[in-house]
């Protein structure tokens, strides 16, 4: 699922230049609207496990559907080109805003190399319903088979304390080393989340994901 990161930077790259032109003033993403901020307060944690922030900007809240799609669309681990057809469906779902936390690395930044990463996403949407559907969605995307077939295995994390969550593991093998992935996705009120991390060591990063995704959902309000 993420390995793929590496061969679509570029791609992004031009997609997120294309993203930021071209929006009314209703969808405007140039600055840190009230919604799209307290999301980020929300996400404002230094460390995920043994992961400190990303170097350079790691919050990227906003209330454009489109510039969302196009930054986070490995949250769906969609290819650069559907990351439009990704805003429009979330402009659909009643997308209000969203923010996302970069730890050891951006996901979007080229690497030589498999290396280990975290993110914190949040996506809040018109209703509690669609949030949930969203969660569903970004769950059901990483068991996404790779060009080819499978390139994954995966696994059960136990995570408690979190109403309606949805929790894996992945083992992958990335140019040649191992990686240990570890997700847990949720929806509480109208707000879908995401804790994600890798890792080069088995059980590395499982805990804190669960933690981590705890604190956010504690955060988070009910409604």
């Amino acid at each position: 699922m993420r390995s793929r990161l590496v061969t679509v930077v570029l791609a992004l790259a031009g997609l997120l230049a294309a993203a930021s032109c071209g929006h009314d003033a209703k969808g405007s993403g140039s600055s840190q609207p009230a919604a799209g901020a307290g999301l980020a307060r929300i996400l404002d944690q230094p460390k995920l496990g043994s992961l400190a922030t990303a170097s350079g900007p790691s919050l990227k809240p906003t209330t454009d559907a489109q510039t969302f799609a196009v930054g986070n669309g490995w949250l769906y681990n969609v290819e650069p080109g559907d990351a439009f057809a990704l805003g429009k469906r979330l402009q659909q779902h009643g997308f209000v805003a969203g923010a996302s936390r970069f730890y050891g690395r951006d996901p979007n930044a080229p690497t030589t190399g498999p290396e280990p990463l975290g993110v914190t996403a949040t996506i809040e949407l018109r209703d509690a319903a669609a949030a949930r559907a969203e969660a569903d969605a970004q769950f059901k995307a990483a068991f996404k088979a790779c060009p080819g077939g499978p390139c994954a295995t995966a696994g059960e994390l136990p995570v408690e304390g979190i109403a309606g969550v949805q929790a894996a593991t992945f083992r992958r093998d990335v140019r040649g080393e191992r990686m240990y992935e570890y997700m847990v996705v949720f929806a509480k009120g109208p707000v879908a989340a995401q804790v994600y991390a890798s890792s080069l060591k088995k059980d590395g990063m499982g805990g804190a994901v669960v933690s981590t995704a705890r604190t956010l959902y504690d955060r988070l309000p009910a409604s």
